[in-house]
């Protein structure tokens, strides 16, 4: 739900097809763009976090990281920056929880 959005997308060489899923979203939302690395970093979350921090527009006044495998509610990141610019602060964190999901029933567990 928020509008002042830019999200970039580091896909260092996934496999399961994360590159055609964001380009057709991109198609649809000009506040996403993906980089797309040849290889993978082997640098663990680090390396592509630090890819997307220097190619992020030098307006930015937060950075949020996400991983393929979280999920946030549509109004989070509205809420996260909405509290964050209430206070004028520097570092915002929001809760989480843990789920998983079994892949044979497909059931979610808290």
């Amino acid at each position: 739900t928020y509008e002042k959005l830019e999200i970039i997308v580091v896909d260092d060489a996934s496999t399961d097809g994360t590159a055609k899923i964001v380009k057709k979203y991109a198609q649809k939302d000009k506040r996403l763009r993906m980089i797309e690395l040849r290889h993978n970093t082997n640098g663990g979350v680090g390396q592509p976090s630090n890819i997307g921090m220097e190619n992020c527009s030098p307006l930015s006044e937060y950075i949020m990281f996400v991983d393929g495998d979280d999920y946030f509610e549509l109004d989070a990141v509205e809420s996260v920056v909405e509290q964050a610019l209430k206070i004028d602060a520097d570092v915002a964190m929001a809760n989480f929880d843990i789920f998983t999901v079994d892949e044979t029933s497909g059931q979610v567990n808290f």
